[in-house]
């Protein structure tokens, strides 16, 4: 998430020339934070996700939020009467109300599961594009991947909310069908790869040492693994990959590291947490590595650009792992695997979470070895264009933009 949203910062302050900044977030804010020298302050969402808050507290002050919100914003445009409004809402309020025009985060996460919380989760997501709207702010989402939707309800908030965006950039083909089948087929929506692939660190790590490799000419290969499934199926999923790991660190000339890509702990995502539970499953082993340090995005990049082959779950690891040049499986938890894989013509390397064992992942990983060449060939062919269009995003926002503030092609912004 570091990574999209450093590229992101970095296409706008490209194509918008001494623009501000300020971001929103919903995870914990310390004074002062800042992020790419940009100012982080708490997001209206923060106290209906806050850790801090029970899930019945969460429940009430995502309610009370919403609709004091509505009630503010309404009383303000008809009165120009700014009610007032409690502490922790009046900071992201204000920075909403200042601002020129509300950009998304891109990634993944307008999507919903089966269950109450997730069908409020949603709904407070498209309660920020509404609310800035309502301020009479353009607003863009950013490469963004959409559903599944397995709800009507959730479709519906969806499709409402989606009204209000006034430019919806996609990330994959299978989103863009989604959306067409909810019936958003305008020219808002265009389809612009993930901004993650325009990532690029300031810094490079030489993460051979840290791997174990230093020297040596062991071929690595590097396991990204997460929480998703419930309960016995998770379990399934962690036994089928500590088995697949077992087999690697067998063979001779291989190394195994598993690397946490995401230890947002406040968000109860830690790949940590599941990378313990594989260990323990594994017992000692001398050919595999779990690395279980706090990376920044500039430098979990430079490890996966020191693999040899990766199998990964988080996908932009994958992504990570694909820039570098190196070939990758990926194991998909949500559709945008898939959509973006075939877009890039690697269909053939995917395999559903769902249907992960052992046996399945030792067949992709030995086609992979034996089609190495022909991977890493079609890789660098798709690559660049696919890279280039992705920096297409900002230029598209600013067109919006221009439109919707009827300013002449060209003028300074």
């Amino acid at each position: 998430d570091a990574a999209i949203l450093s590229a992101q910062i970095d296409q706008l302050r490209r194509t918008f020339h001494g623009a501000e900044f300020h971001i929103l977030s919903v995870d914990v804010v310390e004074d002062g934070c800042q992020f790419e020298g940009i100012p982080v302050s708490n997001s209206l969402m923060y106290g209906a996700v806050s850790p801090a808050n029970g899930r019945l507290k969460k429940l009430i002050v995502a309610f009370t939020m919403m609709a004091y919100t509505v009630i503010w914003v309404g009383t303000f445009r008809i009165s120009r009467v700014a009610l007032p409004l409690p502490r922790a809402w009046r900071e992201p309020t204000q920075v909403l109300a200042k601002a020129d025009m509300q950009v998304c985060v891109g990634g993944g996460y307008l999507r919903a599961r089966s269950d109450l919380v997730s069908t409020i989760m949603i709904l407070l997501m498209f309660h920020q594009i509404w609310l800035a709207k309502a301020l009479g702010k353009p607003v863009c989402l950013y490469a963004q991947s959409f559903g599944p939707y397995p709800k009507q309800i959730q479709c519906k908030i969806a499709s409402i909310g989606l009204r209000y965006a006034d430019q919806i950039p996609v990330r994959e083909s299978k989103s863009k069908e989604l959306l067409g089948s909810m019936g958003l087929t305008d020219d808002r929506v265009v389809q612009v790869p993930d901004s993650a692939f325009l990532f690029e660190p300031h810094l490079s790590l030489d993460a051979r040492p840290l791997l174990g490799v230093n020297g040596s000419d062991m071929q690595v290969v590097g396991i990204t693994v997460r929480a998703w499934l419930p309960g016995s199926r998770q379990a399934a999923y962690e036994r089928a990959m500590a088995e697949f790991i077992d087999r690697l660190s067998r063979r001779s000339g291989l190394k195994v590291v598993v690397i946490a890509q995401v230890t947002a702990a406040q968000q109860n995502d830690d790949d940590r947490v599941v990378g313990r539970r594989i260990q323990q499953l594994l017992g000692p082993r001398r050919n595999v590595v779990f690395l279980e340090q706090r990376f920044t995005h500039y430098e979990i990049k430079s490890v996966f650009a020191n693999l040899d082959y990766l199998v990964g779950t988080r996908f932009h690891s994958v992504i990570f792992a694909l820039t570098a040049g190196v070939p990758a499986l990926a194991i998909e938890y949500e559709h945008k695997t898939s959509g973006i894989m075939r877009d890039l013509g690697l269909e053939e390397w995917v395999l559903p979470i769902e249907d992960v064992t052992a046996d399945r992942l030792t067949t992709l990983f030995d086609g992979l070895l034996r089609e190495r060449e022909t991977y890493v060939k079609q890789l660098y062919s798709v690559l660049p264009d696919y890279v280039a269009h992705a920096a297409e995003a900002a230029t598209i926002i600013k067109r919006m933009y221009q439109r919707s503030q009827r300013v002449p092609a060209g003028t300074h912004i």
